[in-house]
């Protein structure tokens, strides 16, 4: 149930933010697919916005529609829910890379 914030004004919502694989399948880092994560969070009350950040375009790209699909699942359909993401301004270098003979993926 929302409540006032201790100033006295606006609601205590929640807003989350998840980190992608950089497999390009959407999932979490931890393999779980991020739509299965955004369906957890079904029963938040005051759930105000689902965002991505930390990973490649492409990752948030694909993991988008499984968000948006989880949201609408929502009892309002998760038109009170925002998305957003702040994609990665740089190329991935591979897990394991050692230093000075790193790749770009």
């Amino acid at each position: 149930e929302p409540r006032p914030n201790k100033k006295g004004f606006g609601l205590s919502c929640v807003r989350v933010s998840f980190t992608l694989h950089e497999d390009g399948s959407g999932n979490l880092r931890s393999s779980e697919p991020v739509g299965d994560a955004v369906e957890a969070l079904r029963d938040v009350k005051c759930l105000r916005a689902v965002l991505l950040n930390c990973c490649s375009h492409e990752s948030i790209c694909n993991a988008l529609p499984a968000i948006r699909a989880a949201l609408e699942k929502r009892d309002d359909g998760g038109k009170t829910v925002l998305t957003g993401a702040y994609a990665n301004g740089f190329e991935t270098v591979s897990a394991g890379a050692e230093k000075g003979g790193a790749e770009a993926e």
